[in-house]
């Protein structure tokens, strides 16, 4: 008996590292770069040739000196079986959950998410708004109508993300999935159900596909989610994962495509993230330390790029915000993806071009109440103006207007925050121009 209890007391003290040993990373960054450094010794040197190469520089400049907003086209390639799509609520449930999770993308970007008042005091003035701004892709790559999402219905349970290519035939068309689309035009993201089972996201950057000798396929470029993460958990009967039911994995994903690196592995790059030795789960208390970061305020654990809840969840950084907006500034890796307006348009209502109406611009844009429509003479067969969400839903629509006026106002001081369409309908043609309203 003597001799057990010094053997029970080894094995108590041996469990916390067994336990952290045999617990899954809720994000497959780390299996995915360990994987590629296994196939080939020189990527990591590759990897940071490639962004040297970058002309990040002048994206910081550009970002600390004006705050200019940048959009971004998103596709979800949503690829599950029919007892995954009935989880998510069926083909209607995977549109609400498509939109719930751009909301979620907008507010934790824009520092517009309500649980802002939970970052602690150590911590608020580092809160960032990163100014990039997520919308469905309303035009496909052949220039058809669609809302953003493809919907691939698989025999398939799930996607092992563990091979050299992960959950590679869920983004293969060839393969039942659903292949990416033209990467320097959309933020691909693929909702799957991974295997392992406890890794919920995986993300594969420009950085790691592009290059002289890339160690990924172009064709893999983008984001993969959990299905169980997607977006906010809407109703009761959603089949969701309790942590992680408030759309951040996506939030969390998005950061690495955007070259963001997890806090215990970044501190050459991230200044105003405390070093910390390892990740953090569950809903730590503050402040919470550790003996990287042994004294207040000790470690950021409600940072985005954190293995928190998503209810613990608040902020990105300054220095992350800055990293993050250089690969969408002139110069970097991701700036392509601002440069296409057009494929934001409201399904079905593209651009017309025609000699029957004058031209007109919208002022200001972006706009908090009132936007003024200049036509270059008066609009005569001026029949409609039509406001329109991202759903191509009508929220305004006016018949009546002073049409011996050249320029006509519109009051939109009910309207939410966000972007919109407005189309002018004439007698033989139509014309439809994006705002954003703050």
């Amino acid at each position: 008996m003597k001799k057990f209890i010094p053997l029970l007391y080894c094995i108590l003290l041996a469990m916390p590292h067994l336990w952290a040993q045999s617990t899954d990373e809720k994000c497959g960054y780390k299996l995915q770069h360990d994987n590629a450094l296994a196939r080939n010794p020189n990527f990591d040197k590759e990897v940071a040739a490639y962004k040297a190469s970058l002309a990040k520089n002048a994206g910081i400049a550009l970002k600390t000196s004006v705050a200019h907003t940048v959009y971004v086209p998103v596709v979800f390639h949503v690829v599950l079986n029919s007892t995954q799509i009935t989880d998510l609520g069926g083909a209607s449930g995977i549109i609400e959950h498509a939109n719930s999770q751009i909301q979620v993308l907008n507010e934790d970007y824009n520092r517009g998410n309500a649980d802002s008042t939970k970052i602690p005091s150590a911590f608020k003035p580092l809160y960032a708004s990163v100014n990039i701004k997520f919308a469905l892709a309303g035009i496909d790559p052949n220039g058809h109508p669609t809302n953003g999402i493809e919907l691939v219905m698989t025999s398939q349970s799930s996607y092992d993300i563990t091979s050299a290519h992960p959950a590679l035939n869920a983004k293969l068309t060839d393969s039942g999935g659903a292949s990416s689309w033209d990467y320097t035009r959309y933020v691909n993201v693929w909702v799957i159900a991974p295997s392992p089972s406890g890794t919920i996201g995986l993300t594969c950057p420009p950085s790691y596909c592009i290059g002289s000798s890339p160690t990924f396929y172009l064709s893999e470029m983008g984001v993969i989610i959990s299905y169980h993460t997607f977006g906010r958990k809407l109703h009761p009967g959603d089949f969701f994962l309790t942590d992680q039911a408030l759309g951040r994995t996506l939030t969390h994903e998005m950061g690495h495509y955007f070259e963001l690196l997890h806090p215990w592995d970044s501190s050459e790059t991230i200044q105003d993230t405390p070093p910390q030795c390892s990740y953090i789960y569950g809903c730590p208390s503050f402040p919470h330390t550790d003996a990287c970061s042994p004294v207040y305020p000790g470690i950021q654990y409600m940072n985005f790029l954190e293995y928190t809840n998503d209810s613990c969840m608040q902020m990105f950084s300054h220095d992350q915000d800055s990293v993050m907006y250089a690969t969408v500034s002139p110069g970097g890796e991701s700036y392509n993806l601002t440069l296409h307006p057009e494929l934001l348009s409201v399904p079905g209502n593209a651009v017309t071009t025609s000699s029957a109406y004058p031209n007109f611009s919208i002022y200001p844009n972006p706009a908090k109440d009132i936007i003024e429509i200049a036509f270059d003479s008066a609009p005569t067969d001026l029949q409609n103006i039509l406001v329109l969400n991202m759903m191509g839903q009508v929220v305004k629509q006016i018949h009546t207007f002073p049409q011996s006026k050249s320029v006509i106002s519109i009051d939109l001081s009910g309207i939410s925050k966000g972007i919109y369409f407005v189309q002018c309908q004439f007698a033989t043609s139509k014309d439809t121009r994006k705002i954003v309203l703050q």
